[in-house]
């Protein structure tokens, strides 16, 4: 029998369903039933995943039909609309199958579309980072933008001074190379650099 993974879900590696996605998918048309199919492929498995949507219902679901193993599954996930803020138009929720969560986002965590809270050792990728390894993501990040600022001073089009004034964009170029190099000043300061 195989082992049981321990290490933590990566959220950001996940498939999501969106409020998004169906838009764009045309499962959020109104008073509509709309079916379609789509694979995903995870840690877990390749999936064949069957979409259908009724919003012709009082409560409006999106029903979710794939194979586990041999095994079907088939669930509901109720859709809930809400006025928008803007005054127009309806703002669309998913609710989570097993929390009861209201959200815009569900993620596929082993083999069952969830809200992240469903999942209690699921983390995005920047939660699992050491604060050492995020200092040195910031001053890679510091010097990139160092060197294409720097590569700006080479366009061809590029101008310094016009009418014997600094342009905009050299301002702008000059404030972003300071700010760089005061980062990288401070992160060598602080006794960081290896």
């Amino acid at each position: 029998m195989a082992f049981q993974k321990t290490f933590p879900v990566i959220l950001d590696d996940c498939f999501t369903l969106t409020i998004r996605k169906l838009k764009q998918w045309g499962f959020l048309e109104p008073e509509s039933i709309v079916f379609n199919t789509f694979r995903i492929n995870t840690d877990y498995g390749n999936y064949l995943i069957r979409l259908k949507s009724n919003l012709t219902e009082a409560v409006p679901y999106l029903e979710l039909s794939y194979k586990i193993r041999g095994h079907p599954v088939s669930y509901k996930i109720n859709l809930e609309s809400v006025p928008s803020n803007l005054g127009k138009g309806l703002s669309w929720y998913l609710r989570c199958p097993a929390t009861g969560v209201r959200c815009r986002t569900l993620h596929f965590i082993k083999a069952v579309f969830v809200h992240r809270t469903a999942a209690p050792n699921a983390y995005y990728e920047k939660e699992i980072v050491s604060h050492l390894y995020r200092k040195y993501e910031k001053m890679f990040a510091a010097v990139k933008a160092e060197d294409y600022e720097q590569g700006q001073f080479s366009e061809k089009s590029f101008t310094k001074y016009y009418k014997g004034k600094p342009t905009r964009k050299y301002k702008r170029v000059l404030n972003k190379l300071g700010a760089a190099e005061r980062y990288l000043k401070n992160f060598e300061v602080s006794g960081n650099v290896p």
